[in-house]
């Protein structure tokens, strides 16, 4: 069988489907838009596209515009508030040792209080809301699975 050298151009294009999950703010791009591959064997987000040398230069640079063009609603708007409780909730407990959010950061899970500023769940946050400060009252609505106020699972929001 003769192989066949394919452009990489070709080799995704950006596409209205949602590939964002709960840890990323609603309306941001991501739950609009990924890249998915003209024949259909990988999607991935936006942001994990601007990484990967074999996605063609033109496809990672309009995945940059769309990202730096999102505007973050205000963190008072009540469907963030909401969201931030939902990853607080969800990473009850788990703290930054550095409070960073990335990929090679150590999570731990700790009976001892390491301060609010260290939760993993804040981290998470301020990668999206850099000057974001938890409250008590952040804390105290933080929720996992069923929001009663917002009558959602989780996942649906």
């Amino acid at each position: 069988m003769k192989k066949i050298h394919t452009d990489p151009a070709n080799w995704g294009k950006i596409v209205k489907k949602d590939m964002a999950g709960f840890l990323v703010p609603p309306t941001h791009p991501e739950h609009e838009y990924c890249i998915m591959s003209l024949d259909g064997k990988y999607a991935m987000s936006l942001s994990s596209s601007t990484s990967y040398k074999w996605i063609a230069n033109e496809i990672k640079e309009e995945a940059k515009a769309l990202l730096q063009a999102w505007e973050p609603p205000s963190i008072d708007d009540e469907i963030i508030r909401n969201w931030i409780y939902l990853v607080l909730g969800h990473f009850e407990g788990c703290y930054s040792m550095n409070g960073g959010y990335n990929q090679k950061m150590d999570i731990v899970r700790s009976e001892k209080d390491l301060g609010s500023n260290n939760l993993f769940g804040v981290a998470c946050i301020r990668k999206y809301f850099p000057s974001y400060s938890p409250t008590d009252d952040d804390l105290w609505h933080a929720y996992w699975g069923w929001n009663r106020t917002a009558g959602q699972t989780a996942a649906a929001v």
